[in-house]
C-alpha cells in the first residue's frame, strides 16, 4: 500500500508539472522566469518588477534553473514552455521526494501501520499537494527544502556515523529553504528553540547545522551578487523596504483572521474545514510538539503583518495533512466511533471523493489559461503582428510586461475600438469583443481560451462579463 500511494503520487506530481502550466501568482513567473530571462541574456532590466531595482528578492531558485536552462539550451532545446516545463518537474519531483522522507517520521510517530498508511496517504494525496509542489515558486521550493531538513533534524539522534557531516547537510536543506523564501527563517529558528528548550539539547546537531546554514546565507549572497551584478544583502533589504518603507502597507491592509478565510474558502470545505480544525486543536493540545513550534510562529507572524496572501502559508499547508494523520491517530478510538456510525461515514466518503476529484482536476488544469495562449503563438509564428485593446496588452498584467513567452518577431499594435482594428490579427480579452468579432463575416476565430461548446450555454449573457481571451484572423 506504501509503495501504491507513492507510485500514484508520483504519477500526479508529473502530471502537475505537465498540465499545470502558467503561474498561480504573479511572483512566480515575474520574480523568478522574467528574472532569469534577464540573466541569460533575453531582454534587459528595464520592464523588470521594482524588486530588482530595491534587491530583495533571493537569486538561488534563478541560479538553480539557470542551471537547468543551460544546459537544455546547450543541446538545442529553446522553447520558453519546454524550459518552464523542466523547472515544473524538476521542482516537482524533489518535492515528491521531501514528502518521501517523512516515512521515518511517521513511524516515529505513529505505531499502528494502519495510521502509518493513512498518515501517508494524505500527505501524498491532498488535492493540492501535486499542484503546489508543480509550482516555480519559492514558496514550492522552499517547503520542499523544509521537509527535507525537518526530517533529518528529527530523526538526528538515530544516526550513529558522521553525525557532524550529517548535521551541515540539514544546516544546508534548512539554509536552502531560507534562501528559497526568507521567511522560513522563522519556522527554522523555531525549531532550535524547541530542541534547546524541550528536545534533548544534541548540541553537535546544533553547532553543525548552524555551519550548513551560514554556508548556505554565504552563497546566497553570491547568487545575488551573480544576479543583480553588484553585491548586496537581499534580505535586509526586504526587511527594509517592506517595514521601514511601508511597501507592506501600500499593498494593502487585512484583519488578522484573513488567512481563516483564504484557507476555508481556497482550500474547499468540507476539506479546508477539517484540516483547519485538526491544525487548530493540534497546536493547543500538542504545544511541546516539534511541529507546532516550527509552524505557529510563522502562522501568528503572518497574521500580524497586513498583506496577506494565502502562498505565504504553503510552507504550513503543506504539512497539515501530516497534522490531521497524527491527530487521527491520537484520538483514533473516537474517530473509529465515528468511522462506525452510518451517520458519519457517508459524509467522510463524500469528502474523499471530493477531494480525489480536486486532486484530478488541479492536477490537469493550467494554472493560468495565458500560457495556453503565449503557446499557440509561439506554435504560429506566421501571426507575426496583432492589435490589442487599448491598455489590455496580453504580454503586460499588474503593469507589468511579459517578455519571457513573447515571440521575438511579434508586433504589437493598440486599437481603441473594435471599428479601428484592422489588423490581419485581431486580439479581444473580453467575451463582449469576442461576440461582436463573431459577426464580422470576415473574420475567423482561430484560438480561444475557453472550449468552443461553452459559446451555446451562454446564459444571462454571462460570457459577456468573462475574461475571454482570442484570437481572429480577418481577411483585409
Amino acid at each position: 500500500m506504501i509503495k501504491k500511494i507513492a507510485l500514484v503520487s508520483l504519477a500526479l506530481h508529473i502530471l502537475a508539472a505537465i498540465f499545470s502550466t502558467g503561474f498561480h501568482h504573479f511572483d512566480e513567473h515575474f520574480q523568478v522566469l522574467e528574472f532569469l530571462n534577464f540573466r541569460v541574456g533575453n531582454m534587459n532590466s528595464s520592464t523588470l518588477p521594482w524588486e530588482f531595482t530595491s534587491m530583495v528578492r533571493p537569486w538561488f531558485q534563478v541560479s538553480l534553473y539557470a542551471c537547468l536552462y543551460n544546459l537544455f539550451s546547450f543541446i538545442g532545446i529553446s522553447s520558453p514552455f519546454i524550459h518552464t516545463f523542466i523547472f515544473r518537474l524538476v521542482t516537482a519531483l524533489f518535492g515528491w521526494a521531501a514528502l518521501c522522507s517523512l516515512w521515518p517520521l511517521i513511524c516515529d510517530w505513529i505505531k499502528d501501520q494502519k495510521y502509518r498508511s493513512l498518515t501517508w496517504g494524505l500527505i501524498h494525496l491532498a488535492w493540492f499537494v501535486p499542484y503546489i509542489q508543480a509550482r516555480t515558486s519559492g514558496e514550492s521550493l522552499g517547503s520542499s527544502f523544509l521537509i527535507l531538513a525537518l526530517c533529518g533534524f528529527l530523526l538526528f539522534k538515530d544516526w550513529k556515523h558522521h553525525l557532524i557531516k550529517k548535521g551541515f547537510l540539514i544546516g544546508v536543506c534548512f539554509g536552502a529553504a531560507y534562501s528559497a523564501r526568507y521567511q522560513i527563517a522563522l519556522m527554522v529558528a523555531f525549531l532550535w528553540f524547541w530542541e534547546i528548550f524541550i528536545g534533548e539539547r544534541k548540541w553537535r546537531l546544533l553547532l553543525s547545522s548552524a555551519l550548513g546554514i551560514l554556508f548556505m546565507i554565504g552563497m546566497g549572497v553570491v547568487f545575488d551578487h551573480w544576479g543583480y551584478g553588484q553585491w548586496t544583502f537581499a534580505p535586509w533589504n526586504l526587511l527594509y523596504a517592506d517595514f521601514f518603507e511601508g511597501i507592506l502597507k501600500a499593498t494593502g491592509v487585512t484583519p488578522w483572521w484573513e488567512f481563516l478565510r483564504l484557507s476555508f474558502n481556497r482550500g474547499i470545505p468540507p476539506i479546508s474545514l477539517i484540516l483547519m480544525l485538526a491544525t487548530l486543536h493540534f497546536w493547543i493540545v500538542n504545544w511541546r510538539h516539534p511541529l507546532t513550534w516550527a509552524m505557529l510562529p510563522l502562522f501568528v507572524f503572518h497574521s500580524i503583518i497586513g498583506h496577506k496572501e494565502l502562498r505565504y502559508i504553503f510552507p504550513l499547508i503543506m504539512l497539515t495533512p501530516l497534522l490531521l494523520g497524527v491527530y487521527i491517530y491520537q484520538y483514533r478510538e473516537k474517530f473509529e466511533n465515528l468511522w462506525n456510525s452510518k451517520r458519519f461515514r457517508y459524509p467522510i466518503k463524500f469528502t474523499v471523493t471530493l477531494n480525489l476529484i480536486l486532486l484530478l482536476a488541479s492536477s490537469l488544469k493550467p494554472a493560468n489559461p495565458s500560457a495556453n495562449f503565449y503557446r499557440y503563438l509561439h506554435n504560429h509564428p506566421e501571426i507575426n503582428q496583432m492589435s490589442f485593446p487599448k491598455d489590455n496588452s496580453p504580454f503586460q498584467m499588474v503593469g507589468l510586461d511579459i517578455m519571457y513567452y513573447r515571440p521575438k518577431g511579434l508586433l504589437l499594435s493598440e486599437y481603441s475600438s473594435l471599428e479601428n482594428a484592422n489588423s490581419k490579427y485581431i486580439f479581444t480579452h473580453r467575451g463582449k469583443l469576442l461576440f461582436e468579432m463573431e459577426r464580422r463575416k470576415n473574420c475567423q476565430n482561430i484560438y480561444m481560451t475557453y472550449p468552443r461548446f461553452l459559446l451555446n450555454f451562454n446564459i444571462g449573457n454571462w460570457i459577456s462579463r468573462s475574461r475571454v481571451w482570442a484570437i481572429f484572423k480577418c481577411q483585409l
